[in-house]
């Protein structure tokens, strides 16, 4: 489930679910009567929520030390209500290399819309007559789009030397 799947289908009766989140900033508060809490902001390529860690949370201790940008995954019963989203009985775990890995290439609508979009500016660069102008997007493309361990750095010839 996504953080947007999860805005959209939550109300005040619980639901059971989980998802992945990037916590984004962790603020420390205290309650009117001086209880320490934390304010979680997560995020997910569809949408932000904010949601309070209370003292008495089995994992309390631990998301006090968590690092922002951490990339979890939430496990419980949520509602939501005019304050926000909250949690019952939930639970949170750190994604493995894999999960992380599939949570950064975003959920599986926007994924295939990227290569989709890839796949097109591939076939226009391929099209591209001008022999100066192919060389110069060709160049971009290796060095600026592909990841790092395709990337194939070229040096410029005597003539491109000369002019720069």
């Amino acid at each position: 489930m996504s953080i947007s799947e999860l805005l959209a289908t939550t109300n005040e009766t619980l639901l059971e679910g989980s998802f992945f989140a990037q916590v984004q900033k962790s603020t420390e508060k205290e309650t009117k009567s001086g209880k320490p809490y934390l304010e979680w902001d997560l995020a997910d390529a569809t949408g932000l929520i904010t949601l309070k860690i209370w003292n008495n949370h089995p994992q309390f201790h631990s998301a006090a030390e968590t690092a922002p940008e951490t990339l979890f995954q939430f496990s419980g019963q949520w509602t939501q209500n005019k304050y926000g989203v909250d949690g019952k009985g939930w639970k949170f775990r750190v994604l493995t290399s894999e999960e992380k890995s599939e949570f950064l290439a975003g959920d599986p609508t926007t994924r295939e819309k990227q290569n989709s979009d890839w796949a097109d500016v591939i076939a226009f660069l391929s099209q591209i007559g001008d022999p100066r102008l192919k060389a110069l997007c060709n160049n971009l493309r290796v060095r600026g789009v592909l990841p790092a361990h395709r990337r194939r750095v070229e040096k410029p010839s005597r003539k491109a030397r000369r002019i720069s």
